[in-house]
């Protein structure tokens, strides 16, 4: 495991994201990954690093970054392929052996935006799993019970004797009483034949995007929501912008079930170099755009007032039509990307950041004695849950207001504003005596904007999760 620990790495990224709106966020964010060849070349999932400006990598527990550049990506499949500066690095070898419920397993990374080395263990429960989400479309996927949280996706999941059986990805959350959450991995038999395309340089499976399925059905719009686009792609040659929902490719209706299924089967079918038909929704301005990859470029056929005029009150609701729309037997996704959706926090914290309901997780440091607020906007949404992972200190208070009993930010005294709820303390998480979880939940108004406030009541630098 000691050689496990060496090979694995931590990757932080400086991305950003365009809302549906046109709004640009910050989108640092952090994952976990693990080096194949003495080189450099190093396996994570692609939305850890899909989006992103730079890349810093901590090789075995380091503090010292090394810069690394993307190489190839599958978007559908999840998986990418970096080159890290240098040369002479420990790797991992791939499992040659067959996976199978009871096989004893181990989930290594950096979760939690933590320096500090994690290992969990566990056992393959089920040898074939859904591998359907709202940011990806994988096959070979296999179930554990090795714990994952935000951060680990990208990491290995490997054998006692430290061979890769799996690239980690996502953890799923039933929402069912005494039904535990699953954690998933990309098998090696999938990983490593898509991983031995990237590794030369092929995108797979890929238009350029940093892509997530959208789904509205009051305004009756569906497709991929493009958060970022990669600059020479094809979706960038045919004009696709930052914040535009592909609603059609090749004739096919796109995300009706909140997944990307029907975009990855689609571009699974064909070539890369076919010239395929899209339709583009750009709510920002109502614009109905046609076009192709690899052929025509975008062009305006319609724009209606209405479609821009929802934009205002329509966000990415994703894992909520997946969770209505999905098999009773499929998990509705607990840990979206593990990245950003405003920039992190750090010191004694202040200012005012702002994420999405159904969004992707954020992380940040607050000092002891500081605090931090964060606004949401309800939408449509009548009920909110808000999680954060805390560690290293307890004294954490998380306090939700109506944005209606604060009508200028900063609040004079937010001590005198009546709040909606206090988030309460659900022990450590996963036995961790330094990561303790808290919650709140409620019912919310409609189109409402709403104000979270953390407070560190310690004397401590506390880091979360949210």
């Amino acid at each position: 495991m000691r050689r496990v620990k060496s090979a694995t790495i931590q990757i932080a990224t400086d991305a950003s994201l365009t809302d549906i709106d046109g709004t640009v966020y910050a989108q640092p964010g952090t994952g976990s990954g693990f080096i194949i060849d003495e080189s450099g070349l190093a396996v994570t999932n692609n939305h850890v690093v899909t989006g992103g400006r730079s890349w810093k990598v901590y090789v075995g527990g380091d503090d010292r970054p090394l810069n690394a550049r993307v190489v190839g990506v599958a978007e559908c499949s999840d998986l990418a392929v970096i080159d890290i500066e240098g040369d002479g690095f420990p790797v991992l070898d791939w499992y040659e052996g067959d996976i199978y419920p009871g096989l004893s397993v181990y989930a290594a990374g950096y979760p939690l935006n933590d320096p500090e080395f994690t290992l969990t263990g566990g056992i393959i429960s089920k040898q074939k799993a859904a591998g359907q989400t709202s940011w990806a479309s994988v096959d070979g996927v296999i179930e554990h019970d090795a714990t994952l949280n935000p951060g680990s996706a990208g990491g290995p999941l490997v054998t006692e004797d430290g061979q890769v059986v799996a690239v980690n990805y996502a953890n799923f959350d039933l929402g069912q009483p005494g039904v535990s959450i699953q954690y998933r991995s990309i098998g090696h038999t999938e990983a490593r034949a898509i991983v031995d395309h990237l590794r030369e340089g092929e995108d797979m499976q890929s238009i350029g995007i940093n892509g997530q399925a959208f789904l509205d059905e009051e305004e009756g719009i569906s497709g991929i929501w493009v958060q970022s686009v990669q600059s020479g792609s094809a979706a960038d040659e045919a004009r696709i912008e930052g914040g535009d929902i592909i609603m059609t490719l090749e004739d096919r209706a796109l995300a009706v079930d909140g997944t990307m299924a029907e975009y990855c089967d689609t571009l699974r079918s064909h070539d890369p170099d076919d010239a395929l038909d899209i339709e583009v929704v750009r709510l920002a301005t109502g614009e109905i755009l046609e076009g192709q990859l690899n052929g025509r470029e975008l062009k305006v056929v319609e724009t209606d007032e209405d479609i821009a005029a929802s934009s205002t009150a329509t966000r990415p609701t994703a894992g909520a039509a997946k969770e209505e729309a999905a098999p009773t037997d499929e998990p509705t996704p607990t840990s979206p990307p593990p990245t950003a959706t405003s920039a992190p926090q750090t010191g004694g914290g202040g200012g005012l950041g702002a994420f999405t309901l159904w969004g992707s997780n954020f992380w940040g440091t607050l000092g002891g004695g500081g605090e931090q607020w964060y606004t949401f906007n309800s939408n449509q949404e009548t009920e909110a849950t808000v999680i954060a992972f805390v560690q290293n200190a307890d004294q954490i208070e998380i306090i939700v207001y109506l944005g209606n009993d604060i009508p200028v930010w900063p609040p004079k005294d937010a001590n005198q504003v009546p709040n909606v709820g206090i988030a309460t303390k659900q022990g450590n998480r996963d036995g961790n005596d330094k990561t303790a979880e808290f919650i709140w939940q409620g019912p919310i108004q409609r189109d409402t904007k709403y104000y979270v406030r953390f407070i560190n009541r310690g004397g401590t630098t506390a880091t979360y999760c949210v």
